[in-house]
Order: structure tokens, then sequence, then C-alpha cells
């Protein structure tokens, strides 16, 4: 009875909105593995073409952060996204990659059973599985000194290196300089712009390498955070795994509570969104020094990658002071 009662309130509000175009069929939600399925069958059979159509309208270049942030904040807001191509010069990407190659090295032996990881006369923490040392994410964004994160669950493999800039290698002025970027006067001043509320607190590099499975669409949170993306190779297709989201979903809050009502007849987690409509959702494709500005309230997931498929990115997070 529950779950009749509230699929009749999320029609009701789908109804009373007039805008049902984030909305998927209820009737094919019951499951959220089917929903997951459902949105990768349709991202996939969607030509590229019609996507890199509906991204330009989300894309500007770094010049306009200073000349046209008005511009910026406008799409910001009324999106939940912008994308910054050429945020990085050929000299930045350079020495990132010099110290990406570095934690390659430093990370290819890292499994589920590891502990931590002695670099010189450093050792630094693991967060996995079997080693949990920390309460969450919270914790370790704001612990002020590097965890290298292994994680389980449909993101099974991914590693998540939270403060990298803190991390002990022989090229962490690379990911110094980044955050540099990340934290400028220009880009704080449009974060205040969006969201007064918000301040600059943990850089993380995202390894992902042949991540066949992933969370499904879903929100972090209800507090407009921000999340900065910066691609460090090349995004240009869906087998490399492209951030996607669904433009204007940060401003729906039906979707929020209409998904965090009916999440435990999907035994989902409280933030999953087994509700969009599959062809809302638009992976950000984009080459390497591309910066990706998003609304994590709004609906977001990590396409899966194929075997072969590879994504290097380095994520800023803008949360609640």
């Amino acid at each position: 009875m529950k779950l009749i009662k509230y699929v009749n309130l999320l029609r009701a509000v789908r109804k009373l909105s007039g805008s049902d175009s984030h909305l998927g069929g209820l009737g094919d939600h019951l499951r959220s593995d089917s929903a997951y399925n459902r949105v990768l069958k349709t991202i996939r059979s969607t030509p590229n073409t019609k996507f890199r159509s509906s991204l330009n309208k989300l894309v500007f270049d770094r010049s306009e952060l200073t000349s046209g942030s008005s511009l910026i904040l406008h799409s910001l807001k009324s999106n939940g996204i912008v994308i910054i191509e050429n945020f990085l010069g050929e000299q930045e990407l350079q020495n990132l990659d010099v110290a990406i190659n570095e934690i390659h090295t430093i990370t290819s032996e890292v499994t589920a059973g590891t502990a931590e990881v002695l670099l010189g006369e450093s050792v630094v923490a693991l967060q996995t599985t079997k080693h949990k040392r920390f309460s969450g994410y919270n914790e370790m964004a704001r612990l002020g000194e590097p965890v290298i994160t292994l994680r389980g669950g449909r993101d099974k493999g991914m590693l998540d290196l939270f403060n990298v800039n803190l991390l002990p290698i022989s090229n962490r002025d690379a990911f110094v300089s980044l955050l540099s970027m990340l934290t400028s006067e220009e880009l704080l001043k449009l974060i205040e712009q969006y969201n007064p509320a918000l301040t600059a607190v943990n850089l993380n590099l995202y390894l992902n390498n042949g991540i066949t499975e992933t969370r499904g669409p879903h929100f972090d949170d209800l507090n407009a955070t921000i999340k900065g993306f910066v691609y460090l190779r090349d995004v240009e297709n869906l087998e490399s795994g492209p951030f996607c989201y669904a433009p204007g979903s940060n401003n729906i809050s039906y979707l929020h509570a209409g998904s965090m009502a009916l999440n435990p007849a999907f035994a989902s987690l409280a933030t999953d969104c087994n509700t969009i409509a599959p062809e809302a959702l638009l992976p950000c494709f984009g080459k390497k020094g591309t910066l990706i500005l998003s609304d994590q309230t709004g609906i977001h997931f990590g396409f899966p990658q194929s075997l072969t498929g590879s994504r290097v990115a380095a994520v800023m997070r803008y949360a609640l002071k």
C-alpha cells in the first residue's frame, strides 16, 4: 500500500508540475538495476552527434571565466552544469602527466587487502572494504592528509585519492598548482555567487581503468554542493566512462523527494534516483584539460567503461563551510 501511495503521489506531483521530461515510466522502475540498465541502453543507442549538439549550450572557454562570468553563472543556475574548455594549458597538463605516472606506479599493487602505502618515510593510509579506518567521505575530505581509497560495490576497483595535493610524491607541485587554479579568485567568486555557503574543501584524483559497473543515477546531497571535474585524459567516447548529468535536474525538487520516498521499495541508497528519464542524462565528453562544474544536487553518474577504457580526473569539491 505504501508503494502505491508513493507512486500516486509522484504522478500527481509530475502532473501538477507541468513538466515530466526528467521522469521515466514508473512501471519500468520496480527494480533499481532495471532502471540502471534502461539508462545505459538509452545512452548507448543515442548517436554521439546528438549528445555533442546538446553539450554546445553548456560549453564556455576559459577566457570567459573573467569576461563572461555572468553568462556562466546563469547557465550554471539554469542547468546545474557548465563545461569550461581549455581550463588547463599544455604545460600544466605535461606536469600533471608526470605526477600521474608516478601515482600509477605507486597504486598499481593496491588491493582490497592493502592496509597502507609507504612512500619514502611517509605512510599513506588506505580505505578499502577490508580496512575501514574512517567513518566516511567528510572525515577523509577534511582530514588534512592524503588517503587512498579503493572503492567496492558498483564502483569496485575505482581508486579515489583524497587530498592528492598532499600526497608525498616527487611531482606533488603539479597538483598544488592545480589546486591554486581551482581556488583562483575568479572561480571562487563564481562559486560564491552561485551559493555563498560553499567553500573549497578537498582536491581528489579519480583513477578509473576498466570499471565496467558503476553506481546508477543519483544526487550527492541537497546542499547545492559543487564539484569541479578536470579531465586529465581525453574523454571523447562512452568507452572512457564520461561523467553524465541531467541538465536542469538541480532545480527539480520533486525528483529528489520522490526518489527518497520510493527508494526503500527499490532497496536503493537514499540518494539514488531510479525515476529519472534516461533521455534526460547527457554524457559530458571533453578533451584533457576540460573543467566541468557540476551542482551535485542534480542527477548524475559515471558511465561504465569498456574493459580497456581509462579515465583520469581531478575533482575539486566546494561544500558547506
